[in-house]
């Protein structure tokens, strides 16, 4: 990590193709923990400080590049901030409703 700087990633695979007029909600899930660096040195993970959000992105096309004017990709969402501790967390962005997602939740499949 480089302080004062947030890391941004996403998946390794490909965008995928995505029909505009079928889209009932974007789900977008990341799990995360603290993890001991250097097994060496004692357990500071009570410590750290640092904060999680998952988000989500709409691109022009499968093979745009970021552009600083924003032109080839937009946001679908950004969820909330919260800190990420020594357990297993699972954080979160959707854009449905309650109704939505208690009728037709997401497939929630976790591979650790």
């Amino acid at each position: 990590m480089i302080p004062n700087y947030n890391y941004h990633f996403w998946t390794p695979k490909d965008r995928v193709v995505i029909d505009p007029n079928d889209i009932a909600g974007v789900w977008s899930v990341v799990e995360a923990r603290l993890v001991i660096d250097d097994t060496k040195k004692k357990d500071d993970r009570k410590n750290a400080k640092f904060m999680m959000s998952i988000g989500a992105d709409y691109w022009l096309s499968q093979n745009a590049q970021w552009s600083a004017d924003w032109t080839s990709n937009g946001d679908i969402g950004i969820g909330h901030f919260r800190c990420v501790t020594k357990d297993w967390q699972s954080f979160n962005m959707h854009t449905m409703t309650e109704s939505d997602l208690r009728n037709n939740p997401p497939p929630f499949e976790v591979e650790f």
